[in-house]
């Protein structure tokens, strides 16, 4: 609620503004910590609500960015022709008020003992339990919590290389969603063609974040959500890469498609794997770090870009860069999976590896 309240406040107070550096603390600081005190609880919460789907949770409660971005673009750009600028800002600041209503909604995860039949129905081998089996396909009643275990801590490897991954990341993937309306501009494209781009984007951006939440959700390819950061990584980068050398209006719908597909995939896919990296204790803690790394390249990087940009007279070299970091962060993840996999034995679904042993990990520590 308190973010809402300074979200709400950030856009009214940008209305009456008279200079950049006014609408950055009013939009950037004001705004920014209301979305802040927002986001990161609301998806931190799914995670104590759900644990056997927990990942098509995510999507689902990650899919009003997706919807946003496909309404808003639209609007904004209705509202700011038809009331100009303050009276768009001062709109949009009402309906950001409306996040209060949603807060009042949430409510204390329910702190229960499940039944023996809802245990055996939903007994899975990721759950954050210590469950005994009997015979296969059969589990007990958990009995108590897992005890914590100093490697899964927020301390380990592969969630300390993990938060620098999706800072990577973020440095890549805000550039083609920031740039992409005024680089269609510049290639001659109409204002709301260019506009419509940015719409394509979060239409396709709802349709990933769904379908790749309900498949890494499947009993068989559960184990390995893990390692689907770097694939889509790599899908993002080679599609921003593309969008670069492009200079008409249906090559750039054609790259406008998987950019906004594997934009809502890391919506949903970015705190899933934070949570799964780390004890179920831990993971609210994890989930609010990673959003705090992600800030600062959102902060550092689009000015930079946009330097880069004024200097090179274009916007191919500033997509060059953003493509190049989206497929090192996926290349820098999966090396550290691989390492924690060949020296501490923690697989994440993989083949079971030579472990170190002085581990006690088994294949599902943690997955």
């Amino acid at each position: 609620m308190v973010g809402g309240i300074l979200s709400s406040t950030g856009f009214v107070i940008a209305s009456f503004g008279t200079s950049i550096q006014f609408l950055s603390i009013s939009l950037g600081l004001v705004s920014g910590l209301g979305y802040g005190l927002c986001y990161s609880p609301s998806v931190a919460i799914v995670t104590r609500y759900f644990k056997r789907r927990c990942s098509f949770a995510m999507g689902l409660a990650t899919i009003g960015s997706g919807v946003g971005t496909f309404i808003l673009a639209p609007v904004s750009q209705f509202l700011i022709e038809n009331y100009a600028w303050r009276g768009a800002l001062l709109i949009l600041g009402g309906l950001v008020a409306h996040i209060c209503v949603c807060a009042a909604l949430f409510r204390p995860p329910p702190e229960h003992t499940p039944s023996i039949l809802t245990a055996k129905k939903y007994c899975d081998e990721e759950e954050h339990f210590e469950i005994q089996t009997q015979t296969p396909g059969c589990c007990n009643l958990p009995r108590k919590p897992r005890k914590f275990n100093p490697d899964s801590s927020i301390l380990q490897l592969e969630f300390f290389v993990y938060i620098v991954a999706t800072s990577i990341l973020a440095s890549g993937y805000i550039i083609p969603l920031v740039y992409i309306v005024p680089f269609a501009y510049n290639c001659g494209v109409s204002e709301r063609e260019a506009a419509f781009l940015l719409a394509i984007v979060g239409i396709v951006d709802i349709f990933g974040n769904i379908t790749h939440s309900w498949f890494i959700d499947r009993k068989w390819i559960r184990p390995y959500q893990v390692h689907t950061f770097a694939p889509m990584a790599a899908l993002y980068g080679v599609s921003v890469l593309l969008l670069a050398a492009t200079n008409t209006y249906s090559l750039m719908m054609a790259c406008a498609i998987p950019i906004g597909y594997c934009n809502g995939v890391f919506m949903s896919l970015m705190p899933l794997i934070a949570s799964k990296l780390v004890d179920a204790k831990v993971s609210p803690t994890a989930i609010g770090m990673m959003y705090c790394a992600l800030g600062i390249p959102l902060l550092v990087v689009p000015p930079f870009s946009g330097w880069m940009i004024d200097v090179t007279r274009g916007y191919t070299a500033a997509f060059q860069m953003s493509g190049a970091f989206l497929l090192f962060s996926g290349i820098l993840f999966q090396g550290s999976l691989f390492t924690a996999c060949l020296w501490k034995g923690r697989t994440h679904g993989l083949t079971k590896c030579k472990s170190n042993p002085s581990s006690q990990h088994n294949i599902q520590d943690v997955a």
